[in-house]
């Protein structure tokens, strides 16, 4: 198999996991009633900024967004979804291409999952015309610290797996 298949196969790999866990977390979280999720599906979000250029991790993010959002939840989904999903991108984008040393994966998780919140508080207030669903955002904020330091936790954890390195190492 050539390097360009490896590489298409570690990428539907990564955006079919990202929907597995996107699917098994909709159904599985008690707090699901508040649409408050760890978000598990962004790990693959996370390793895709780490190992590939930004169109094909954005191209990941789209398809998830697309697939995760319209399949499970409907078209309101997808915006707040896409919202909060763009959002983040461009904030660990930045933190990791500008290789911040002193921000760990953990830590770019976690500015991932604020961001996430905030785009979806700031798609709502939009959508509903009511600057006043901001009042929620300190309540987010918390959950999503606790979220990004989880779903950090496991993505450092992944990278730095010596197998998984190997297969997308031998991918690009």
């Amino acid at each position: 198999m050539g390097n360009k298949t490896k590489k298409n196969v570690v990428i539907a790999v990564m955006i079919s996991i990202s929907l597995i866990l996107t699917y098994l977390e909709y159904f599985i979280m008690p707090l699901n009633f508040l649409n408050i999720k760890i978000g598990f599906s962004n790990i693959i979000i996370v390793l895709a900024l780490k190992i590939y250029e930004p169109k094909i991790s954005i191209f990941i993010l789209i398809v998830k967004l697309i697939l995760g959002s319209l399949i499970l939840r409907g078209p309101m989904a997808f915006l707040y979804s896409a919202g909060g999903g763009i959002l983040s991108y461009i904030v660990m984008y930045i933190f990791i291409k500008i290789d911040f040393k002193e921000v760990s994966l953990i830590g770019i998780s976690v500015l991932g999952s604020v961001f996430h919140y905030l785009g979806q508080i700031i798609t709502a207030s939009i959508i509903y015309k009511n600057i006043l669903l901001m009042s929620i955002a300190p309540y987010f904020l918390m959950i999503s610290l606790i979220a990004g330091i989880i779903t950090g936790i496991i993505a450092n954890l992944v990278v730095n797996n010596k197998n998984i390195r190997r297969l997308y190492e031998n991918s690009n």
